[in-house]
């Protein structure tokens, strides 16, 4: 298990672009590109948890599948603790190397295997990476059930057994099998009902401070970014076009995409502003300039010439003309 550095990024991404061709004709030859993800810079420091937030269509889940290398990577840098280069590991390095960083996905119904039982699931990994066997291997399955509030009794269960909470507790039980330092967390309580979410937000809480661990914490529910989180990223359009801590960026949005998904999702509690209209245009093509101007109410000329240069705000930064 590699530990970071006392005050040193666990994860340092530079300029990530993931471009899917798109193919056209007899002979499929590349017309264009979808740009899912077009440039972004971030950073994750060890223990908190970082937000990455925007409608669907804005990249999110692409970028978390990129930093792990679940996904393509265009073009960009990644690395971890500052020092080793994510996309210069071969297969096999790499294959040793994922036990310190693991996935919790939105669906638990697609992502556990229904061939297997949950004693099955949990103990692969550790088999993978040779942490356990005999007894010990047993010893540990039982204590990640134990983790995630469910009973080594379960072990023998397979997941249409569970329930959607249940389900999704013994998918972050295989995520943290393997002991990581860093846990992407792609909408993981979408799917649940409210007391469920409540139930596995408090969860993933508690393991974050008994395990010391370090999430990126991926949705479109602004409600559970605020509980959750100690940082956002704002995504919009395969960009980011807000960063801030937790905070400063619900007391003072400033860039209007993130002042309109605040008040969209306030829109029930007697907020009277309205929601954002209209819809992400197509990353197949986007359009000149800052990528939010097609919606933006405060749209200038500049806007639709020139993409915006990062400017700095109240605990963070913010790309918008508005704020020079």
């Amino acid at each position: 298990m590699i530990v970071p550095q006392r005050n040193t990024p666990l994860l340092t991404a530079q300029g990530i672009k993931v471009h899917f061709p798109i193919k056209s004709g007899f002979l499929r030859r590349v017309t264009g590109s979808v740009k899912a993800v077009d440039g972004i810079d971030l950073t994750v420091n060890p223990g908190e948890t970082l937000a990455i937030v925007g409608e669907s269509g804005s990249g999110k889940s692409t970028l978390g599948r990129a930093l792990l290398r679940l996904g393509p990577m265009t073009e960009g840098t990644l690395r971890w603790d500052s020092t080793m280069d994510l996309l210069a590991m071969d297969a096999d390095v790499l294959r040793n190397f994922r036990r310190n960083m693991q996935m919790v996905f939105q669906d638990p119904h697609a992502s556990l295997n229904p061939r297997h039982t949950a004693g099955f699931l949990l103990a692969e990994p550790l088999r993978i990476h040779a942490l356990a066997s005999g007894k010990e291997l047993d010893d540990r399955v039982d204590a990640l059930l134990k983790s995630v509030g469910l009973s080594p009794t379960d072990k023998s269960k397979y997941p249409h057994q569970f329930s959607g909470g249940q389900k999704q507790r013994l998918a972050i039980a295989r995520a943290l099998a393997v002991e990581p330092r860093l846990v992407v967390a792609d909408e993981p309580v979408s799917a649940l009902d409210m007391s469920v979410q409540a139930q596995v937000l408090g969860l993933l809480e508690e393991l974050k401070q008994n395990l010391g661990l370090t999430y990126i914490f991926i949705s479109h529910d602004l409600g559970v970014v605020r509980r959750v989180s100690d940082r956002v990223l704002v995504m919009y359009l395969g960009h980011v076009v807000e960063e801030a801590d937790t905070h400063s960026l619900f007391q003072n949005p400033v860039h209007p995409y993130t002042q309109a998904l605040i008040k969209a999702s306030t829109a029930g509690s007697g907020e009277t502003n309205p929601p954002l209209t209209g819809e992400i245009p197509s990353p197949s093509n986007p359009p000149p300039g800052c990528p939010f101007q097609t919606r933006c109410p405060k749209v200038m000329e500049k806007c639709r010439r020139e993409y915006p240069s990062w400017t700095p705000r109240d605990g963070g930064r913010v790309a918008c003309w508005l704020n020079p």
